[in-house]
């Protein structure tokens, strides 16, 4: 009897046992799922695909990669006789702390155990989406204001919104103005807030990282020619807090009345940078001639002002790249007038010595992929080339070159540049070496200065 008894402790412990050591199990593959506790509930909502309603899978269709927190099959929200459903999205991201991140080696030699053992924390946003019985008596817009919306997490800027019509519903939603734009348009959503007024009103929003803004300007642009007055009206109507974030869906839209308006925005002090830089963006305006002769002699955005002014063949330009030339505020600005300066005079540098440019380049994008033969042969074809300065000023660019690429690699090529340099007469070298070199008066130049000096200095007198 005592045996027995013995047994069936043993037999109790051995249970208990068991018990724990499943929950330990369980909890530990709770604590692998991304740091979530993931319930069941949770769990039936998002996979029970053909028990939630059409009108929710047609959403979550929309945002197939955000996780259903709450689905309803019956109505929850309570507006009197206009009682709605709700449909919750959530998406989840890992963010690590700053002193983490800000480790002195870098991140590609924090081996994997490292990595899979930091900590984080679980930053969420959301998707709080209702949607009422289609209203047939027009108040639907009186009732966004009564939705108790759930106040969850949200990493960027959220707004109520009374999205239209569409499958049988009213449609509203607490989200961002990015993603409740991308449900109107891929349900055919009809009707509800003024989208375009809401998507210009969004391009003033300062929320993380200025995401709000951010993506809404080619939303802004893809309306075309029908957002222009809105956009003609944030102007006006931000003219003293930074009127250029109307100006920037601009760079991508390229009908004849929306380059007009960047004309006339560009008369005025406050939007003027930003259309100068709406302008840079390809395809380039030649109705915009004037706005990029100015832009020219300001020497902003110079690179691509030049590249327009090749384009469309303005030969009036000499006189600002001649300019440009004589006062450049920093070695690229003078490359690209010298280049464009010989191009308009109908004597622009040869193809084959720019290809010999792209060959050496490769020094530092592809260096396995130049031989030492290739690399002679793209050196003799400069070395050949009857139009010195050209040259001259094409080896400096790759004496000069400086970029976040291997410092290895950079070096061969400032070597070659400096090998040319010293084939090249010396009194076309100097003179414009020197030259170059007083133009260098920025602190951030000191580097080049210094090399272009020491550079003179090693040449014979």
């Amino acid at each position: 009897m005592k045996t027995l008894k013995n047994i069936s402790l043993a037999v109790l412990i051995f249970t208990v046992f068991l018990c724990q050591f499943s929950k330990a199990q369980s909890g530990e593959v709770e604590k692998k799922n991304d740091g979530q506790n993931v319930d069941e509930k949770q769990k039936d909502a998002s996979d029970a695909n053909t028990e939630r309603p059409a009108w929710a899978n047609a959403a979550a269709k929309v945002f197939s990669d955000w996780k259903i927190i709450q689905c309803d099959r019956s109505p929850t929200v309570k507006l009197g006789k206009n009682d709605g459903y709700r449909l919750i999205l959530q998406k989840s991201r890992k963010e690590y702390p700053d002193d983490m991140q800000q480790q002195a080696r870098p991140y590609s030699a924090v081996n994997k155990d490292d990595q899979k053992n930091r900590n984080f924390v679980l930053r969420h946003s959301h998707i709080d989406l209702v949607v009422l019985p289609e209203d047939k008596e027009g108040i639907a817009s009186l009732i966004k204001g009564k939705i108790p919306w759930m106040g969850l997490e949200q990493e960027q800027f959220v707004k109520p919104v009374y999205l239209g019509k569409g499958l049988g519903f009213e449609w509203f939603v607490n989200a961002t103005l990015y993603h409740q734009e991308c449900l109107r348009d891929k349900l055919g959503l009809v009707g509800g807030d003024d989208r375009l007024q809401l998507l210009v009103d969004g391009l003033f929003v300062q929320d993380k990282h200025d995401w709000t803004r951010n993506s809404l300007e080619h939303l802004v642009a893809k309306a075309g020619d029908e957002a222009l007055p809105y956009i003609q009206k944030a102007v006006e109507q931000h003219i003293n807090n930074d009127p250029g974030l109307a100006v920037r869906p601009l760079a991508y839209m390229y009908s004849e009345q929306s380059t007009q308006l960047l004309k006339s925005f560009y008369a005025l002090p406050e939007t003027r940078d930003a259309v100068a830089y709406a302008l840079i963006h390809k395809p380039y305006r030649k109705e915009a001639k004037v706005e990029y002769l100015d832009i020219l002699k300001r020497q902003a955005y110079v690179s691509e002002a030049i590249e327009a002014c090749i384009e469309f063949d303005w030969k009036d330009f000499i006189p600002i790249l001649e300019n440009i030339c004589s006062k450049p505020r920093y070695w690229p600005m003078f490359r690209d007038a010298f280049i464009a300066k010989r191009h308009l005079e109908g004597h622009p540098i040869s193809n084959d010595v720019m290809e010999a440019k792209k060959t050496l380049l490769q020094l530092v994008w592809s260096p396995s992929k130049i031989d030492s033969e290739i690399l002679q042969k793209a050196k003799q074809t400069m070395l050949q080339y009857q139009d010195v300065d050209a040259v001259a000023v094409i080896a400096i660019d790759m004496a000069l070159f400086n970029t976040k690429a291997n410092g290895a690699d950079i070096a061969r090529l400032n070597e070659v540049g400096w090998e040319i340099l010293r084939k090249i007469p010396v009194q076309t070298t100097r003179k414009l070496l020197e030259f170059i070199s007083k133009s260098f008066k920025e602190e951030y130049q000191q580097r080049d200065r210094l090399k272009l000096q020491e550079f003179l200095d090693s040449l014979p007198e």
